[in-house]
């Protein structure tokens, strides 16, 4: 047995691992939380399945919860490993629940599946079931001691062996046979087996005497039932003859309606038809009509919405032009205005020029001539003439003048732009169109030309309901000729009278009265059988007692082989028990030749009792002590020892060993004794994991974990 590669998807803190092994001994070094132990309990559960939930045993106690990955629903990985030189490959996934869990083995060569169930691979492969893998291929850290289980394994193919030669061996076979042969007489239910079955024939030989005691009185009853039947069926064929009869009545009777019935829609449907067509006609009329009318309204259907929605833009184009138009106008009084105050300014000034002008010379010549001939104060007048200089030499643009020009510029300009616009010819031009549309759809204005227009689509959506009344009409009258002329031509049937109960009543009253001859018929067929034929079919009374005194005496005799089964299976049960104590010698002397190279022949006698308690010898040989008493590190590998004659007692070569951490608590010493025994004694592949350094012969088999 040799484990070769461990592929890990997700089992507790390892995630998508893996770890290829060798055969032989290997020392898997790590430290702390690196995944030692958990991949010790991988390669467990890849063999045997997660142990059950221990009550009581908190987190430690349910492997499903402590191993399940944080957030995670499964767990999953595969083991490859070889046996006896064939390579297989398991897979298995663990789910929440048992129920979700999933196993698959395969071949490594060509991948064929192996059908096994689960529970089974590990004692298949290794040899050993559940429990006792744990109590002897596996060693957990500080966990070298074990105790006897309810149904322990070990012990059973220990004991086995010491008295047969035969693990497999036949006090447990023995045992069983007479079980099954206990179970054969009556089952572990207590509700099947040949004794109990054995019980219900005698009940039934008594239930069956029973009734042939009543047999007598109850062949004259049938005899009387009999009568009773054949009077209820001749009764019921003279009732069924005289329906039959009246039921043809009510044939013709409503062959005759169903005539009538016919002659009436026939006539409804003629009927109908002429006034389909008479409304056909005038739907036609009417047609004619509004596409007569629809003529009126040809250019107003030829405009269409758009155009129409462009005479209501036109319109208002024309407004604003309009306005434009007003404005120009506006404007060129305005100017015409401007520039008769401009000319009027200018004429002003010309006109009171002169006058000053001649009055100003007019008094220098005065003053002249006054100054001169009469007094030189008279040419004072000239500083008068002076003054009347400035009126003459007035500038000819004034400011309010020069604000009347430019102003009359400025509108001059503007009436320039509004002139080259051409807003008369462009205004008159769109009226003229507007006109020319109001004059074709003979109307004057917008609103007449869209009530005209929804007049107009009125009249096109009755026309389009009359095309689609006219069609349905047709239709109509199209599918009710076709069905008259299919119809057969109808002549007065001559009347039938009838009062009575329908066909269908009467053929429910048929079925009725034949399903009563019919029952009448096979009781009577059944009674008269038994009648002829005595119940010939029964027993008498007198085979009947036999079977039952013979019946009787198969069960004494069978309840005594019952019995007797019972007591040889408790009392072998008894021995058995016994004999497990003998293999203990067995036991002691591979235990004791153990223990004695391990402490360097400190210890060298061990005594091991049935429940697998260890006691030994105190090394002055004066006293023996059980194990509990001596070191921890002595005690762990007392059961070291132990485990380890258990296993050459089991196997000629051990095909595997798992220890995790085992010798911890051991000196230098003595786990180089451990470990150098290991060497000599080991399996075919020794998996010692640690967080120590290996010991100087084990430091070529290393592999180091990190804990990434």
């Amino acid at each position: 047995m040799k484990i070769v590669k461990l592929e890990i998807e997700k089992f507790g803190g390892l995630r998508d691992f893996a770890l290829e092994l060798t055969d032989g001994a290997q020392y898997i070094h790590g430290v702390n939380e690196a995944g030692k132990s958990t991949l010790c309990a991988f390669m467990a559960a890849m063999f045997y399945g997660l142990p059950a939930k221990v009550r009581g045993g908190g987190l430690k106690g349910d492997s499903r919860s402590l191993y399940m990955p944080w957030g995670e629903t499964y767990m999953a990985g595969t083991l490859h490993f070889e046996h006896e030189g064939t390579g297989y490959v398991l897979k298995r996934r663990f789910g929440q629940t048992a129920r979700g869990d999933k196993t698959n083995l395969y071949t490594a060569k060509d991948w064929q599946e192996i059908v096994m169930p689960p529970e089974e691979i590990g004692q298949h492969f290794l040899g050993v079931g559940e429990e006792a893998f744990y109590k002897t291929l596996f060693i957990s850290q500080l966990g070298a001691a074990f105790e006897k289980g309810k149904e322990d394994e070990l012990m059973m193919r220990l004991s086995n062996l010491e008295n047969t030669g035969d693990e497999d061996a036949s006090v447990q076979k023995a045992l069983t046979e007479l079980e099954r042969v206990q179970h054969e007489l009556v089952s572990k239910t207590g509700r099947g087996g040949s004794l109990v079955q054995l019980d219900g024939e005698i009940e039934a030989l008594k239930q069956e005497l029973f009734e042939a005691k009543q047999k007598h009185g109850l062949f004259r009853s049938l005899l009387l039932d009999i009568r009773r039947m054949t009077a209820e069926k001749e009764e019921t064929e003279q009732k069924l003859k005289r329906l039959l009869e009246q039921r043809k009545s009510a044939l013709a009777f409503e062959a005759y309606q169903n005539e009538i019935r016919a002659m009436k829609e026939q006539a409804e449907l003629t009927l109908r038809l002429e006034k389909e067509k008479e409304a056909l006609a005038k739907e036609k009329q009417e047609q004619n009509r509004l596409r007569k009318k629809q003529e009126s309204f040809a250019y107003i259907l030829s405009l269409g919405q758009e155009q129409i929605l462009q005479i209501a833009e036109k319109e208002t184009v024309c407004s604003v032009l309009e306005k434009q138009l007003a404005e120009e106008q506006a404007l060129r009084q305005e100017v015409d205005s401007l520039q008769e105050a401009v000319s009027q300014k200018k004429e002003t000034k010309k006109k009171l020029r002169i006058p000053i002008i001649t009055v100003s010379v007019f008094i220098a010549i005065a003053a002249a001539v006054l100054g001169v001939f009469v007094k030189p104060l008279w040419f004072g007048l000239l500083v008068i003439s002076a003054l009347l200089i400035p009126f003459f030499y007035q500038k000819d643009d004034p400011k309010e003048l020069l604000a009347l020009e430019a102003k009359l510029s400025e509108k001059e300009s503007g009436l320039s732009k509004l002139a080259a616009e051409e807003t008369g010819k462009k205004l008159s031009d769109m009226q003229a169109e507007i006109a020319s549309v109001y004059a074709s759809a003979e109307v004057h204005n917008r609103a007449a030309l869209l009530e005209k227009a929804e007049a107009a689509k009125a009249l096109a959506y009755q026309i389009d309901s009359k095309e689609k009344e006219v069609f349905r009409l047709q239709e109509s009258i199209a599918a009710m000729e076709k069905t008259l002329a299919a119809m057969p031509k109808q002549e007065m049937p001559e009347a039938v009278v009838y009062d009575g109960p329908s066909v269908s009543a009467l053929d429910a009253e048929r079925e009725s009265l034949q399903s009563k001859q019919l029952f009448l018929e096979r009781e009577l067929a059944q009674n008269n059988a038994k009648a002829e034929n005595g119940f010939s079919g029964t027993r008498s009374v007198s085979v009947i007692e036999t079977a039952l005194e013979e019946a009787l005496k198969r069960r004494e005799a069978m309840q005594e082989t019952y019995e007797t089964v019972s007591l040889a299976k408790n009392t072998m049960a008894e021995c058995f028990e016994e004999l497990k104590s003998s293999f203990a010698p067995m036991l002691n002397e591979t235990s004791g030749t153990v223990i004695a190279e391990l402490t360097g022949g400190r210890y060298q006698e061990v005594r091991v009792t049935d429940d697998y308690k260890m006691m030994l010898k105190t090394p002055d040989g004066n006293e023996i002590v059980p194990a509990e008493y001596v070191s921890a590190g002595t005690y762990d590998l007392l059961y070291f020892a132990l485990r380890m004659a258990v296993l050459h007692t089991l196997y000629e070569k051990i095909p595997l060993l798992i220890l995790d951490d085992t010798f911890i608590q051991l000196d230098d010493e003595r786990q180089k004794a451990a470990f150098s025994w290991l060497c000599r004694n080991r399996a075919e592949q020794v998996l010692y994991f640690s967080c120590h350094k290996p010991p100087a012969e084990w430091e070529e088999t290393v592999i180091t974990l990190t804990n990434n």
